[in-house]
């Protein structure tokens, strides 16, 4: 049998913060009118950045999240619950990922799906990657457990791999003759909005610290931890503004390479300090309120749910039919209000639902 596993609090703070920062961005950027999405205005830069950094947050703690389950049991490989549970997670990643794209209006008459509707149910998005990352990060394990080598090896060249790769492959034309449903993981020039290369390489960079909180639980209850997190993170972003400065001044040449290099040093770091500040509240914590917990166990639900209501389905248009970029600024983000409120109340529903049935 699975031994239960400590909660941590820190995790589910962030899991929430990332889902809710998704479900706010996805609302205000669907509904806001086009007229007031100008970086001049100090309230939409302020949104616009902080926006950049949700995906990062939400892909690297699935790799943690997923790690820290994964190795916090000392089993085998083979007889590891989490590893099955893992590969189920990642097929169900892959057909949400997948299911959300599909014309579902035509599905009893594929013939009339368009080309350019099949391109993008051919897209890749942040459930495709989360679920490949996943896989990767199971292989990965299993590698380190075969060969007797260290867990953070592994995965640490794993996410360079994506990381260091990406400004080569992004701009390579090598991939286009490739099927559509291949392609759209190397690169964005179809519409894919998460390629694998750079972003599998966060959900290998949270699997890093995951397999670390697994392996040294009680130095992750020190405030020693929680500085060396903010450090660390505050180092990536430090090293982002250095080469930023080296570029302006025409110290480094390839433009590309820098852009994508300074943003994944500048992404990485705030997530990590952001999970050093977010074990320093833990610390401060006596007990984590239960609507973290709901939120954090309940991402999955929520990224689809909200992602329904609004885009739609099969019996509902959705509101980025109805009101799509027609909003202003206030009305947008009352809006994302609303659509938090509506996320809070159906995790709230679903978990009682959950219980019906279980009883």
């Amino acid at each position: 049998m699975e031994a239960k596993k400590e909660r941590l609090i820190f995790i589910d703070l962030m899991r929430a913060f990332a889902v809710l920062q998704m479900v706010q961005g996805h609302t205000i950027n669907s509904l806001l009118s086009p007229e007031y999405r100008t970086l001049e205005s100090g309230f939409y830069y302020i949104w616009h950045t902080i926006r950049g950094f949700t995906a990062p947050i939400f892909m690297f703690t699935s790799g943690l999240a997923f790690t820290y389950l994964l190795r916090s049991v000392n089993i085998p490989f083979n007889q590891n619950p989490r590893v099955v549970k893992g590969l189920k997670r990642v097929g169900l990643l892959l057909f949400l990922g997948y299911i959300l794209r599909f014309p579902l209006s035509q599905v009893f008459d594929l013939s009339g799906i368009s080309y350019a509707q099949w391109l993008t149910f051919y897209t890749v998005d942040a459930l495709h990657i989360i679920g490949i990352g996943l896989f990767f990060v199971i292989g990965l394990s299993y590698i380190s457990e075969k060969f007797k080598i260290s867990d953070n090896i592994t995965y640490t060249i794993a996410a360079l791999f994506f990381f260091l790769l990406a400004p080569s492959v992004l701009t390579s034309n090598a991939f286009d003759t490739l099927p559509p449903i291949i392609r759209g993981f190397f690169t964005d020039r179809y519409g894919s909005l998460f390629p694998l290369f750079p972003w599998a390489g966060y959900v290998m960079a949270g699997a890093i610290l995951g397999s670390f909180i697994a392996n040294n639980k009680e130095f992750v209850k020190t405030r020693v931890f929680s500085y060396n997190l903010v450090f660390y993170g505050s180092l990536f972003v430090s090293l982002s503004a250095i080469i930023s400065q080296l570029s302006i001044h025409g110290l480094i040449e390839d433009k590309y390479w820098v852009e994508i290099i300074k943003l994944v040093l500048l992404r990485t770091g705030v997530v990590i300090a952001l999970y050093g500040f977010a074990t320093i509240v833990e610390k401060k914590m006596s007990h984590c309120p239960k609507i973290v917990r709901m939120l954090g166990g309940n991402t999955l639900f929520i990224y689809v749910a909200h992602l329904m209501v609004l885009y739609g389905f099969v019996f509902f248009p959705g509101f980025d039919s109805i009101a799509g970029s027609q909003l202003n600024s206030t009305a947008a983000l009352s809006s994302a209000v609303a659509m938090i409120l509506l996320m809070i109340g159906m995790v709230k529903a679903n978990s009682k639902l959950k219980y019906v049935f279980k009883r």
